[in-house]
């Protein structure tokens, strides 16, 4: 780097010039920001004073201004400014005589740093302006970062040629300072500027809470959060996975809610495997990085099997509530829609029993197919006043009816005995009964298991006494088919 300079001192001719002090080094006090120059007294007798020189901001070429004279005794010189907060900056040193000054040593420039905070990448990016005066013999860069109140962390020996530096896993939310120290051959150094900075970011919600995930159907799991809506931050992702501990793939986004409640229902292969969810808060970085992250919510897993009417309940635990589970309430559902909580048991129990003989003992019959399903209640102490309730998926368990057939009947009338079906334990999801007469033409069918044969002839007239054949079909729902024959003998007392 070439500067052309433009004092305005009267100079002697090239061969009779004195020499200049030879500067050492300029450094700037890290705790004041004032810049210190140092030289060497090397100037031959007569020297009478040194002049301390200041490089003109944007001068081009640079122009020096004097800053202050000094006793011949001094070697070096604390510039009360803060200028090399901002820029680096030029200080040069004359010998003044009794007749003459020397020209002026050669320019040193300080060191200027800055850093910028790289939120998307959690990176410090540091760089500095070159030492200047030096020239071959600057040796190393050196660079000194701490966080808050922490140990200070050197990063050694960067080569000469390094500008710029990379400090990854920075904290969020905490003030940094970084310093650029230069080293040469002879051991001697020059700071740079102190500069700081607080990696602030977008403030996310104060909260975020999985109210519940509750199976809504075949394979949907549907979800509800509720968040903070005091924010700075407002897009949210939510995430899926296998595992708690590996909740990754991105399902769905959100922008801008402003209701402080996020719903979604998310199609899934099976409810027969567990799924976790977080919905997070989330940066405007290409990688839309987490912010904050609710607790885990997950559906809940039912098993069901039956033998000889007593049906066996397992499931596994609601996955989870900041206030934990208060109970599972275990629901039994027949006829389709007749829906009855059979229990309702602590946290920590997750079996139980039930026995179906009162089904079919009763005088209603119900449908074979019977289902159940859990929903977990949280605890009553939610930090955010939320009171969440998960269902597990359904499970039914299909019934084989046990079939009941009488073998005559008096349909003459009295109220007593007129009429004639089949007896199921438990009504199928197909049924069809037939009476056929001694040449094998029908005279009564019925799809309709609740109607009885009364000794018509389709609905004509009076069957005589004799001996009939029946024939019996139906298919459960666990599509079981059943077929009976059998004969009814019809006479009148």
């Amino acid at each position: 780097m070439i500067f052309t300079l433009l004092t305005g001192l009267p100079f002697s001719s090239p061969a009779q010039d004195p020499l200049p002090p030879t500067i050492r080094f300029i450094t700037v006090d890290t705790l004041t920001g004032n810049v210190i120059i140092n030289w060497k007294n090397e100037s031959p007798a007569g020297v009478k004073k040194y002049v301390v020189y200041e490089g003109r901001e944007g001068s081009d070429p640079l122009v020096a201004d004097p800053i202050d004279t000094l006793d011949v005794a001094s070697t070096s010189y604390i510039h009360n400014s803060n200028a090399a907060a901002s820029r680096p900056v030029a200080y040069t040193v004359a010998s003044i005589y009794a007749d003459d000054t020397s020209p002026l040593a050669d320019y040193h420039f300080t060191i200027h740093a800055s850093v910028r905070y790289d939120s998307c990448r959690s990176s410090l990016i540091i760089d500095w302006t070159p030492y200047i005066g030096w020239n071959d013999d600057l040796i190393a860069y050196n660079v000194y970062i701490r966080a808050g109140t922490g140990e200070v962390f050197k990063i050694p020996s960067l080569s000469p040629s390094i500008r710029s530096y990379k400090f990854k896993d920075v904290i969020p939310y905490t003030e940094y300072w970084v310093l650029i120290e230069a080293e040469n051959r002879d051991f001697l150094s020059s700071m740079s500027n102190r500069v700081s900075l607080v990696t602030n970011r977008a403030i996310p919600p104060s909260y975020i809470n999985a109210d519940y995930a509750t199976v809504t159907g075949d394979k949907s799991v549907q979800l509800s959060f509720s968040f903070d809506p005091v924010t700075q931050v407002n897009d949210f992702v939510l995430f899926f996975g296998r595992s708690i501990d590996n909740i990754i793939v991105p399902v769905a986004e959100f922008n801008n809610p402003t209701s402080g409640s996020i719903n979604y229902t998310h199609q899934v292969f099976s409810l027969k495997k567990k799924n976790y969810y977080q919905l997070a808060a989330v940066d405007q970085c290409p990688e839309k990085n987490p912010l904050k992250k609710s607790n885990v919510a997950s559906n809940i897993i039912l098993e069901a099997s039956e033998s000889e009417l007593i049906v066996n309940l397992e499931w596994g635990d609601y996955e989870e509530w900041p206030a934990g589970v208060k109970y599972y309430n275990v629901y039994r559902v027949t006829n389709g829609t007749n829906t009855e909580k059979i229990d309702s048991l602590n946290f920590g129990v997750n079996s139980l029993s039930d026995n179906l003989e009162f089904l079919r003992d009763g005088l209603e019959i119900i449908n074979d197919k019977v289902c159940y399903f859990i929903e977990a209640e949280e605890n009553d102490d939610n930090i955010y006043g939320i009171k969440g309730y998960s269902r597990s998926n359904t499970v039914c368990i299909f019934l084989e009816p046990e079939i009941f057939m009488a073998n005559a009947f008096t349909p003459d009338g009295n109220g007593q005995n007129d009429e004639i079906k089949p007896i199921l334990t438990f009504r199928p999801d197909e049924y069809y009964f037939a009476v056929y007469d001694r040449w094998g033409s029908i005279v009564f069918e019925t799809t309709d298991i609740d109607e009885y044969w009364n000794g018509d002839i389709n609905n004509k007239k009076d069957a005589p006494p004799g001996v009939y054949i029946y024939y019996l079909k139906i298919t459960t729902s666990g599509n079981i088919i059943k077929e009976k024959k059998g004969t009814i003998t019809l006479f009148y007392p």
